[in-house]
C-alpha cells in the first residue's frame, strides 16, 4: 500500500472496500455515496480495534513523482524565518510569529515554523552554530522539512500536510482480473500527526514519514 505502517498490519481486501487493522478505510465508487459508520465497520472485521493506544507511524510510498518545486515556497519562508530569528536574536515564539510576516495560515505557521524555531532555540547559545546556519541560508539547499502537529484532514482521498501541499492516498488493487481504485476516507482514531518529515533531493521528494499517536 502507498501508506505503509511501520509495524505489521493485517488488512481485508474486497471489491467494495479495503479495511486495515490500524483503522484505515478505503472505498470504491460502489460505497462512495453511502453513509458508513467507519469504526463499526472496522470492528466487524477486526474485533479488537480501538483497544490499544500507542504510536502510529506511516511511510508514504507514492512520492517519486512529487517534485521538490511543490515545496520551494515553504522552504524559502523557513529560510527567511531562520535568518529573521538569528538577525534579531528573538527568544520568544509568540514575539517571533507576531513580528515575522510569513503570509501563512495559522495552521501552517505552527506546523512549518515551530520546528524552525525549535532548531534555532537549540542552537542559539552556540554562536558558531548560528554563524554556520546563517551562512548556509540561500546557499545550501534544504534536504528535509519537518512539520509539527499536522491535523488529519482528508478530502477526496488527499491528506493535507500544508495549505498548498497534499498527498494522494488513493490505492489500487488487482481484483477479479481488473484494477480497482479505492479512495481513502478514514485514517482511524488519530487526530493529528505530531511530526511529519519530508526528505528530498535536488529534483524529487524521496521520503515522507508521518508519526502520531492514536487508538488502534
Amino acid at each position: 500500500m502507498y501508506l505503509e505502517n511501520k509495524a505489521p498490519e493485517q488488512r481485508m481486501v474486497r471489491e467494495q472496500a479495503i479495511i486495515t487493522e490500524k483503522g484505515r478505510i478505503y472505498i470504491n465508487e460502489i460505497l462512495e455515496e453511502r453513509n458508513v459508520d467507519y469504526d463499526t465497520a472496522i470492528k466487524t472485521v477486526f474485533p479488537n480495534y480501538g483497544g490499544n493506544y500507542g504510536k502510529v507511524k506511516y511511510e508514504y510510498l507514492k512520492y517519486n513523482t512529487l517534485p521538490t518545486t511543490l515545496l520551494q515556497g515553504y522552504i524559502t519562508i523557513s529560510d527567511f524565518f531562520m535568518a529573521f530569528l538569528i538577525d534579531n536574536r528573538i527568544v520568544d515564539w509568540n514575539q517571533a510569529i507576531a513580528r515575522f510576516p510569513s503570509g501563512l495560515s495559522l495552521q501552517d505557521v505552527h506546523s512549518l515554523l515551530k520546528p524552525v524555531f525549535a532548531r534555532y532555540n537549540l542552537a542559539k547559545d552556540n554562536p558558531d552554530n548560528l554563524i554556520k546556519i546563517r551562512s548556509n541560508i540561500g546557499v545550501k539547499r534544504a534536504r528535509k522539512i519537518t512539520l509539527y502537529d499536522v491535523s488529519v484532514a482528508l478530502q477526496n482521498s488527499y491528506l493535507r500536510l500544508l495549505d498548498n501541499f497534499s498527498i494522494d492516498l488513493t490505492e489500487e488493487e488487482f481484483i477479479n482480473n481488473s484494477y480497482n481504485r479505492y479512495k481513502c476516507v478514514y485514517l482511524g482514531k488519530i487526530r493529528k500527526f505530531n511530526k511529519v518529515e519530508i526528505e528530498m533531493d535536488d529534483n524529487f521528494i524521496r521520503k515522507i514519514t508521518l508519526s502520531g499517536y492514536g487508538y488502534y
